[in-house]
């Protein structure tokens, strides 16, 4: 499994999260678990515009989970 490096740590942290074990780790990124059924995905690289595309897409699912 991949390490998270400390800077991602300090962000997670500084966000009131307390970041646990790898879950796991790929090609675009690595997800660790955050407590609380919560998990972070640290992106490898991705321009801007894909990362727009895919808050778009995760706020239409929670929209879609909550009615």
């Amino acid at each position: 499994m991949a390490a998270v490096s400390g800077r991602w740590l300090s962000v997670l942290r500084d966000r009131g999260y307390e970041p646990g074990e790898v879950l796991g780790s790929g090609m675009e990124g690595t997800v660790i678990a955050l407590g609380g059924g919560r998990v972070a995905k640290i992106w490898g690289a991705r321009a801007p515009s894909e990362l727009r595309d895919l808050q778009r897409f995760y706020r239409a699912v929670r929209e879609s989970q909550a009615r």
